[in-house]
């Protein structure tokens, strides 16, 4: 027979967002649970930009970045243009002045280590049903191990799916859709310290080099490709990334592939929710207007950022990918 237990938060999803938030919520004496699911199969590495290391910092996790089985600096971002114009960003012009390549799998796991020592509950599975108890206080989320957690928060840090918030009701509103194929990895000795990015009327492509020496090339078309490890890249967000009892974060509440802020975005959100739900008036009508809206003006300034770099060139494959939202 299946049992139920209680928590004061459950959080679907322990990837970067979720692992903090459970981090931060446990430090407090939160009773959390976090539904790990098994991690992604595929490496993956991941810019760390100058605006995410104070978030980093204020986050508990900064120190992760010295650790060099982790992290590896990256002087900034070179754009190549279609017409041939190279532009340079360095990261030394903006506040923080550095910025990191982070190995997702490990970066992740340690990540991961530092909210269960702080008392955080890990559980493997993934939440398979959800359901609101009449009284609307609580929500059941029924684990794939046929366990029940009742809790009166629900947290989806499920990433870009989001699963959990369209169980209740949320929908996800794509702006475009783009598919993310990885063209190879490669071990170099003398690998450069950039985030190398260029495009044209057919694709994005960018490459990136990893603590470990590995180059991963990645190129991104809103055209299916054959081959290779694929990821859904979407430049998406949710319609609403709060609710009545429950909040979504990290990926789950919006995503940008381009922008290099995926990270910034798990650590924000993640910062902005832990503060809310340990704050007197915990996350009730107002508060989750309040965060859904913050969650929806950042996207659309990311997009906005986008569109200034990138928008203008011909060779931009998203001008030719607008959708409408659903």
């Amino acid at each position: 027979m299946s049992t139920v237990e209680a928590a004061d938060v459950l959080i679907a999803g322990a990837g970067p967002a979720g692992a903090l938030l459970g981090m931060r919520l446990a430090r407090a004496g939160v009773r959390v649970v976090v539904v790990d699911a098994a991690p992604s199969a595929m490496p993956r590495l991941e810019i760390v930009s100058p605006s995410c290391l104070h978030l980093l910092e204020a986050a508990g996790a900064g120190h992760l970045l010295d650790d060099a089985t982790l992290a590896r600096p990256c002087a900034g971002i070179r754009r190549y243009h279609p017409a041939g114009r190279v532009e340079i960003e360095d990261f030394l012009r903006y506040p923080g002045g550095r910025g990191f390549v982070v190995d997702r799998t490990r970066f992740d796991a340690a990540l991961r280590a530092q909210a269960a020592a702080a008392g955080g509950r890990f559980m493997a599975g993934s939440v398979s049903r959800v359901v609101r108890r009449e009284d609307g206080r609580q929500i059941e989320c029924r684990l794939s191990s046929g366990t029940g957690i009742l809790a009166p928060v629900v947290v989806d840090a499920t990433g870009r799916p989001a699963a959990l918030a369209r169980r209740l009701g949320a929908r996800r509103v794509a702006k475009e859709r783009l598919v993310a194929l990885c063209e190879g990895r490669t071990q170099e000795t003398a690998s450069s310290a950039w985030l190398d990015i260029a495009w044209d009327r057919a694709a994005w492509r960018y490459a990136l080099t990893g603590p470990t020496g590995v180059r991963e090339r990645w190129c991104i078309s809103i055209h299916p490709m054959p081959g290779g490890q694929r990821a859904d890249a979407s430049s998406a967000r949710l319609d609403r990334a709060a609710g009545e009892g429950w909040i979504a974060v990290g990926d789950a509440a919006a995503f940008d592939p381009v922008t290099s802020q995926g990270l910034a975005n798990a650590v924000s959100t993640a910062l902005y929710a832990s503060t809310l739900l340990l704050s007197a008036g915990g996350l009730d009508a107002e508060s989750a207007r309040a965060y859904a809206q913050r969650v929806a003006e950042t996207f659309d300034r990311s997009e906005r950022a986008r569109r200034l770099v990138y928008g203008g060139e011909p060779g931009n494959p998203a001008l030719d990918s607008r959708i409408p939202a659903r």
